[in-house]
């Protein structure tokens, strides 16, 4: 198999880019709190924000300016310049809302990531839909019963998964 044949789907959030980090630190100098990103251990994040109601945590996903403060996660661009560079076929998968896509895309993955192109951008809820031979990913759902290898990246939210159904 020539690595033109081999398909790669990277997740973005919290694997190309630090989400949850900017995400908990934008919450926190907005509504003066003092959550620590590292202490949040359960997919849910609204459960570690208590004193916000649904749609003050979840604004910042949805507001441009937010997507500005998003960085790359260390090492990531140059790994996925290297994987582009040795041609395996790349596409960034990501379960994003069309509300956030836009700005997400043009602040943050196209800017630190200017080799990728927009054409390789997927956005669906179930990847498993995809006939990936691999996919990086930080939420263990992603890699129960799917077609592809999982690599499961790790965070605190998924330190407790245990891999049945894991490729």
């Amino acid at each position: 198999m020539e690595t033109k044949d081999f398909i790669i789907g990277v997740d973005m959030d919290d694997i190309l880019e630090n989400l949850l980090d900017a995400w908990v630190e934008w919450l926190n100098e907005k509504y003066n709190l003092s959550v620590n990103s590292n202490e949040i251990d359960e997919w849910e994040t609204i459960k570690f924000f208590p004193s916000l109601t649904p749609q003050q945590v979840y604004a910042p996903l949805y507001d441009d300016e937010f997507w500005k403060t998003v960085q790359p996660k260390k090492g990531a661009q140059e790994y996925l310049k290297k994987l582009t560079d040795e041609g395996f076929t790349i596409f960034i998968v990501t379960c994003s809302h069309y509300a956030s896509i836009k700005a997400k895309v043009e602040n943050c993955l196209l800017k630190y990531f200017p080799y990728l192109d927009w054409r390789q951008i997927i956005t669906l809820r179930y990847k498993q839909m995809l006939n990936l031979n691999v996919l990086i990913d930080d939420y263990q759902n992603n890699l129960i019963d799917a077609p592809y290898k999982g690599i499961l990246l790790d965070r605190p939210y998924n330190r407790f998964f245990k891999e049945d159904g894991v490729n």
